[in-house]
């Protein structure tokens, strides 16, 4: 089984606590591994997964982390599509690291060849008010473009890559950060530095913090 690791920003010191309190700012990372293997990796508070697994499956729902956990690693299963090269890719196993900002990460399959189009739908917080959700590929050599997911969008984007640059298939152009006022707009700017930090180097969590499902 491969091994699947969580990756941190290393600005996570001023990421992590905007974002704590922030259950409208989320991000939806692919990762390329150093052994080029790719993970899907989503960020949000607590608070914000939280409401979303009430929301889907009841109060009282789950009654310990574990519980809470397999929950949520179902409902993100059901809530994001992704499609590379116009093949609809399976979230595996997943990762699950709780705190006050909590990070998710689900291995994906060996990708064969180049990655050429990405589609990607997330509404796992559509129904979170003002929900921003960052988007962005992160592979050694690869264009550090970002893009937004939203209602504007439908939560949905599709995405060529080109000689490692990542175009928006809709206009062609180079997809920087859509900027927002006030928090929202400096969480945005926030993360958007930690996936530069993350392309030159990543780090992996304490094995004791995660778990497997």
């Amino acid at each position: 089984m491969k091994r699947l690791v969580i990756t941190l920003a290393l600005l996570a010191a001023f990421v992590l606590p905007v974002k704590a309190h922030d259950p409208d700012i989320s991000s939806l990372l692919m990762i390329e591994q150093d052994s080029g293997e790719w993970i899907l990796q989503v960020n949000a508070s607590l608070t914000a997964f939280e409401y979303v697994v009430t929301a889907a499956y009841g109060e009282g729902s789950f009654q310990s982390a574990e519980e809470f956990n397999q929950l949520l690693l179902d409902f993100l299963r059901d809530k994001i599509l992704l499609r590379t090269n116009g093949q609809q890719i399976n979230l595996k196993t997943g990762l699950v690291s709780l705190g006050h900002a909590t990070t998710v990460a689900f291995e994906l399959p060996d990708f064969s060849g180049n990655i050429e189009t990405v589609e990607v739908e997330n509404e796992s917080f559509e129904d979170i008010r003002r929900s921003q959700v960052l988007f962005g590929m992160i592979k050694d050599g690869m264009d550090k473009s970002q893009f937004i997911l939203n209602e504007a969008n439908d939560f949905r984007l599709s995405l060529q890559v080109q000689d490692n640059r990542v175009l928006l298939v809709e206009t062609g152009q180079d997809g920087g950060i859509w900027f927002f006022s006030g928090l929202a707009a400096l969480a945005l700017m926030l993360i958007g530095l930690s996936i530069l930090r993350l392309a030159g180097k990543k780090s992996a969590l304490a094995t004791g913090f995660l778990r497997k499902v």
